[in-house]
């Protein structure tokens, strides 16, 4: 769950302002652990979950 968290406040601050080049680290690592963590409980591909979520966050940032 925190990992979730670490993902949704970095993606947001990101489209607000920028990240620093640590946190830009920080925000791929996250992702990456997120969509393993997702991929061994659901199954899914690792692509196709990467994909959803670009998706999500995109739809996301243009409804604001």
């Amino acid at each position: 769950f925190e990992v979730a968290q670490v993902v949704r406040d970095l993606t947001y601050r990101d489209k607000e302002k920028g990240l620093s080049t640590g946190e830009k680290k920080k925000l791929i690592s996250a992702k990456q652990m997120l969509i393993s963590e997702i991929s061994l409980s659901t199954d899914l591909d690792s692509d196709g979950i990467q994909d959803y979520m670009d998706e999500i966050i995109n739809k996301d940032a243009l409804e604001q």
